[in-house]
């Protein structure tokens, strides 16, 4: 069931994400954004990325994508806006195709592009050469095995990047504070 759902989540996120470019409706594609955040964040928590899928989760789904539909649900879009703007984006697909082609090409796994081939053509020529082994090849999970996710990720913010986790908090710190004194009312000092 798992290897199903493997395979169909990522599936899922990219049809999402062309519905979200796609969507004429801005409320409609922040929907669909927030269906791509969930089902990659999903497909991480299979994968046993679970630290990593929750914290996109709450991140992504929790604070951007809500903070988008809270946006476009104050903005005041007309009906014969929407219309007019689906027809000069039908313009763009033919461009779009043409660039989404490879995309779909590489993700499909073709030859021409997978890193096995491309790495063969190389030590064949170069690589051969200087007796460079590949550096895939060996297991770096099994290296790793002793630290979980949470503890990892801790030893890292606190010990190695703990001025990075302060600047951090100071952006976050501002990004709060910033929408609050922009909706506050000048004459009265109340927010409207």
């Amino acid at each position: 069931m798992s290897s199903f759902l493997l395979e169909l989540l990522p599936f899922v996120a990219v049809l999402s994400a062309i519905f979200v470019i796609t969507a004429v409706n801005p409320i409609l594609g922040v929907l669909f954004l927030i269906a791509v955040f969930i089902t990659v964040s999903a497909y991480l928590a299979l994968l046993g990325l679970t630290f990593l899928a929750l914290s996109y989760l709450i991140i992504y789904v929790g604070a951007i994508a809500i903070l988008f539909l809270f946006v476009i649900m104050m903005l005041d879009i007309k009906l014969a806006e929407l219309s007019s703007s689906g027809e000069e984006a039908s313009k763009v697909y033919p461009v779009a195709f043409l660039i989404g082609t490879p995309f779909l090409w590489t993700l499909t796994g073709s030859p021409l592009f997978r890193g096995d081939t491309l790495y063969s053509w190389f030590d064949q020529t170069t690589l051969g050469i200087a007796h460079i082994s590949d550096p895939s090849a060996l297991q770096w999970t099994n290296l790793f095995a002793a630290f979980s996710n949470i503890h990892s990720l801790g030893v890292c913010l606190y010990t190695i990047y703990p001025l990075w986790l302060i600047y951090a908090g100071i952006i976050l710190l501002l990004a709060i504070i910033g929408p609050i004194i922009l909706c506050l009312d000048k004459t009265s000092g109340s927010t409207s």
